[in-house]
């Protein structure tokens, strides 16, 4: 999982935001280019700021726990934040789509310790209102390591290291943020080797291209010679945000002339502004085995 967690860790969740022109023939067009051009900020920010603070905590409820509570000097220590969400409401992947903000959490180490990026399962895909959206309902299980120096003493896991994690709720109606600063819970090595293994992987001998110099993103796929994998059944979540349209829904077609090569075409979002360096995608298939692939810069 290194090089979907190296994306991770790099790519920028930054929004960019452009004023969409007016749509001067339709009255639908118009309204829809209005809510576009307010984009989330503006809608999550008029619903919290229309609830209470003491019901922010509500939604959703958060855990830490580790895999033991062994610290050796220079090896990563496994962990999982477990985000259990409440019925009718969902939180939102690392790419939340057309609104949302994803779970993010930051901690005080110690000197020389590192605090790695949060882990995303795969989502799935939901409205918001009329907004597109991607992420997760129910428990959902993100994996974040921490790792000491090497020369460090081997020890317990200090106590005083607590995260403050932060997320972001909705149901059909509203918004509500959440944040925890939740200490370590009792180890469960089982509950974090499922979270881990849960992961979308790599897929083997596969890689990625793309092109948008049209209206659309093109997407080719090329697979290991040997490979038994049937994209075309799969649903493709990118996990750029502002490069593909949130609202469609592209999938994987077979190149006749070339067995092992695929293509999909997808919108370019409206707010993507010239050609990204790189596209990552996660692919789910039928039975639900996440993948994961990345285009060469």
């Amino acid at each position: 999982m290194e090089g979907y967690s190296a994306y991770q860790a790099d790519s920028s969740r930054k929004m960019r935001f452009r004023r969409v022109k007016r749509n001067t023939t339709l009255e639908t067009g118009e309204k829809r280019a209005k809510l576009r051009s307010m984009k989330f900020p503006t809608l999550a920010l008029a619903a919290i700021l229309t609830l209470p603070t003491t019901h922010a905590q509500n939604q959703a409820k958060a855990e830490w726990i580790p895999e033991n509570t062994k610290i050796v000097p220079g090896q990563t220590f496994r962990t999982v934040i477990r985000l259990t969400v409440d019925e009718g409401w969902h939180t939102y992947w690392e790419n939340p789509g057309e609104g949302g903000l994803p779970i993010k959490a930051i901690a005080e180490l110690p000197e020389g310790w590192t605090l790695g990026s949060i882990q995303f399962p795969a989502p799935k895909a939901f409205m918001t209102g009329p907004l597109h959206g991607f992420g997760y309902e129910g428990e959902i299980l993100f994996p974040l390591t921490i790792t000491p120096p090497p020369g460090s003493e081997a020890t317990e896991f200090p106590q005083g290291i607590v995260p403050k994690i932060t997320w972001l709720t909705c149901s059909e109606k509203r918004c509500v943020p959440g944040k925890a600063e939740p200490t370590l819970s009792a180890p469960d090595p089982d509950l974090v080797a499922k979270a881990y293994d849960s992961l979308p992987k790599e897929i083997p001998g596969a890689s990625l291209a793309f092109d948008t110099s049209g209206d659309t993103v093109k997407l080719s796929l090329a697979l290991a010679a040997d490979s038994q994998l049937e994209p075309a059944s799969w649903t493709i979540f990118p996990v750029n945000q502002n490069v593909i349209d949130p609202s469609s829904t592209p999938t994987f077609v077979k190149d006749v002339e070339k067995a092992e090569a695929w293509t999909a075409v997808a919108p370019k979002s409206e707010y993507l502004d010239g050609a990204p360096d790189s596209i990552s995608l996660v692919l789910v298939d039928s039975s639900g085995k996440a993948w994961f692939v990345t285009s060469a810069q």
